[in-house]
């Protein structure tokens, strides 16, 4: 199971994929059905 986070926004979306990877969270995201993207982190971060 992951965290998902909804972005409407694809540069707000890359800008907080850079910000956790940077952090050395892995990330990954997919396109959404009502025209968002879903950004998934793993559970558990502290």
């Amino acid at each position: 199971m992951n965290n998902e986070y909804i972005f409407l926004d694809e540069a707000l979306r890359d800008r907080f994929m850079v910000f956790v990877s940077w952090r050395g969270i892995s990330n990954r995201f997919r396109p959404d059905p009502i025209e968002a993207f879903v950004v998934e982190l793993p559970v558990g971060l502290s």
